[in-house]
């Protein structure tokens, strides 16, 4: 592959180096599939959105109700995710990664079967079980393939699936669950069947595209394997900080426990607004459920912007702490000024800036986790579980946020506190972030992207 990608080209080293050139083959191979299956992993997630604008009707579900049922996906979640995360290393990634993917296409597809509170909720822990370990398993998997030095930009490429998936996907459940009743299934059951199918299909695609490790890359030649392999081995190296079991020592495992807890806050954002999103879009006139698909999708192409943005800007300067921080807080006061907005259109643009900061800084955010815990022990198993527990932690904001604000929304019958929860905790978030001592220092950055040229 000869074509330049300018989001892939090291900040200081020539796209025509051999080392580039691994890399953006590497990027050509792997993460197509990965980026579809975040597409169809947050579609199958946060659909459920779109389905109460008709299920809860149908179902007599209220607020509160659909709220606690929608957070029960995480609750299984949460409880085999790590122990998912380390049987990945043991498997292998191609089939574990495909393994889950087939497995939430069925459980999401099982969706439409929900006939009351309490299969509402039995059918989202299944898509919980099914899903457990997607997330921190790609990021293991991607590190076994890229270096710090593309790492955050690889890890942004794949987040792109979350701003993608809204922008194609809103507008798709919009008009799906508009679908007139067809062989005794509603239009929001069709949109689980529709919408949970690619996933299935794409696990089997998965096993045949995807490769464990570079060792095992057809597309590769020896030299190319050696290069590479010589690339992730000197990172792994070149902190004195990386000796075996560094990693529970204080400091590490403070930075490890702040990255968990801001993720915690970042998922107790994210998962509030796609929530609820829909039925506060809905809130800001007479919008059929189409109209409300294609207006809630607006927010999300800025904010795929900005997480090139930031990943490209975070790699150029090699620098990571304030740019998360900055793009948090932009994103917390920008949602913040949405409860005081004079007019549904300044309303769309506060949401849009919001999304910009909030969804902006994940690649990046994920990368320096996944950059400090390697640095402090480069064992797989380690890092695998490293990944795992941020994560882990993040997904029980999950499940907080989506108990939490449907209590909020039955209580007050608007979205106005919910959004006030959503501003504060990114605002939170960032300031967590500020007080992160790196292990990945801003020179250790640059230096691993010229030494790797040399």
């Amino acid at each position: 592959m000869t074509g330049r990608i300018p989001l892939l080209r090291g900040p200081i080293r020539s796209a025509s180096t051999a080392l580039d050139r691994i890399h953006i083959r590497n990027a050509w191979r792997i993460l197509p599939v990965l980026v579809a299956g975040y597409v169809l992993n947050t579609l199958c997630k946060t659909n459920i959105g779109f389905a109460a604008l008709q299920m809860n009707d149908d179902l007599g579900l209220g607020p509160s109700a659909f709220g606690i049922g929608a957070g029960l996906f995480f609750a299984t979640y949460v409880l085999f995710e790590i122990p998912s995360n380390l049987l990945l290393p043991r498997v292998g990634g191609r089939r574990w990664l495909a393994r889950i993917l087939i497995g939430w296409g069925v459980a999401a597809m099982a969706m439409a079967l929900t006939a009351g509170p309490l299969s509402f909720a039995a059918l989202r822990m299944l898509l919980g079980l099914a899903e457990a370990g997607w997330y921190p398993g790609v990021l293991f998997f991607l590190s076994l393939w890229f270096p710090s030095s593309f790492r955050a930009r690889a890890t942004t490429l794949f987040y792109l699936g979350v701003p993608i998936s809204a922008v194609l996907g809103s507008p798709l459940s919009g008009a799906l669950i508009s679908l007139p009743q067809t062989f005794g299934l509603k239009g929001w059951q069709w949109m689980f069947v529709i919408e949970g199918l690619p996933c299935v299909l794409l696990g089997f695609a998965a096993l045949k595209l995807l490769r464990d490790t570079p060792e095992d890359a057809s597309w590769l030649d020896a030299e190319e394997k050696r290069l590479l392999a010589a690339e992730l081995s000197r990172e792994d190296c070149a902190s004195t900080k990386s000796e075996v079991g560094s990693v529970w020592s204080a400091e590490i495992v403070k930075t490890l426990a702040l990255f968990s807890v801001a993720n915690f806050l970042v998922a107790v954002g994210l998962v509030a607004t796609f929530l609820w999103l829909p039925t506060a879009v809905k809130s800001l006139g007479a919008l059929s459920n189409i109209q409300t698909g294609f207006v809630s999708a607006v927010p999300f192409v800025f904010a795929a912007v900005s997480l090139l943005a930031c990943a490209a800007s975070s790699d150029r300067f090699g620098e990571r702490k304030w740019h998360i921080t900055g793009f948090f807080w932009v994103g917390g006061l920008a949602i913040a000024a949405i409860i005081v907005s004079p007019s549904p259109f300044v309303s769309l643009v506060l949401l849009s800036i919001g999304m910009v900061g909030a969804i902006g800084a994940q690649g990046t955010f994920y990368a320096f986790a996944t950059e400090s815990i390697r640095r402090a022990d480069p064992r797989p198993r380690v890092l695998a579980a490293g990944i795992a527990v941020v994560t882990t932690i993040g997904n029980i904001g999950g499940l907080l946020a989506s108990v939490v604000s449907g209590q909020m929304v039955a209580a007050s019958g608007g979205v106005s506190s919910t959004i006030a929860l959503i501003a504060a905790s990114f605002l939170a978030a960032g300031a967590l972030i500020s007080t992160i001592t790196p292990i990945l220092s801003h020179t250790d950055l640059r230096r691993l992207s010229v030494g790797s040229a040399q």
